[in-house]
């Protein structure tokens, strides 16, 4: 059975690119210090109200890790919707998120 990345991984990178504290991370997801430390610790996965805060704020920095990296399980990777267009037709695409099914219209 494969290994599931559960983003642990990039949110250590992201604490390092924000400071190197787990009070930088509090900070930019609007929650506590020990709601970091649960995560890192204890958790399985990295709450996906985290990605996108934590994706600008390292981007804000010039290090930008994506929300892709954070949760993979939700936020397929940025070619995504030009795969299930190739694959699956313009039909499939009307379910994908709206900035996907953007990208893939427009090729």
């Amino acid at each position: 059975m494969p290994v599931m990345d559960t983003g642990i991984d990039a949110l250590r990178r992201a604490k390092t690119i924000l400071g190197g504290t787990e009070a930088a991370i509090a900070a930019v997801v609007g929650v506590t210090q020990p709601a970091v430390n649960y995560v890192f610790n204890t958790s399985k996965k990295v709450p996906a109200e985290w990605c996108i805060p934590l994706e600008r704020a390292t981007e804000a920095k010039g290090q930008k890790i994506g929300r892709q990296q954070f949760r993979p399980d939700i936020y397929p990777p940025e070619d995504h919707a030009d795969h299930v267009r190739a694959r699956h037709g313009e039909r499939r695409c009307a379910a994908l998120r709206p900035q996907q099914r953007a990208r893939a219209v427009r090729t």
